[in-house]
């Protein structure tokens, strides 16, 4: 009868799940340096510092594949929004936006945007000209 007892008590634990039989990483993953949560704390656009309206957010949200970036204005609300997916090949970032409301956003959609990207420590350097012609510098802070 013991037998039986560590026989179910074996059954049970081998049923539980473990990181190999869950897929899981058995080490964890450093994601790239861009991968993340941004907020933007500078802009320009042909040399000239971009002014938006007071109690305006931009963020952005990078995964591995994909690419989200909002502007809501001090009330929460939604002004403008875009992303789609990306490629990054060392100091090259291109994006090339799918999906998006607000002004400006139509030509820019199914383009791809090619950008020079620097991170260093808790910053994103972003800048080049985007296929509307507009040579834009922005900088991003790690949330």
């Amino acid at each position: 009868m013991h037998w039986a007892h560590t026989l179910l008590g074996l059954t049970v634990i081998a049923g539980l799940p473990t990181p190999l039989g869950t897929g899981a990483a058995a080490f964890p993953v450093q994601a790239p340096a861009h991968v993340g949560s941004w907020k933007l704390v500078s802009a320009k656009s042909g040399g000239q510092t971009i002014a938006f309206p007071q109690g305006t957010t931009i963020l952005k949200h990078v995964t591995p594949t994909h690419f989200v970036w909002v502007h809501y204005d001090r009330n929460g609300q939604i002004t403008q929004a875009g992303g789609g997916s990306y490629v990054v090949s060392g100091n090259s970032y291109d994006e090339t936006p799918e999906y998006g409301l607000g002004e400006g956003i139509q030509p820019l959609l199914g383009k791809r945007q090619s950008f020079t990207v620097r991170i260093a420590e808790n910053r994103w350097y972003q800048g080049g000209k985007e296929t509307t012609g507009d040579v834009i510098e922005e900088i991003w802070e790690r949330m």
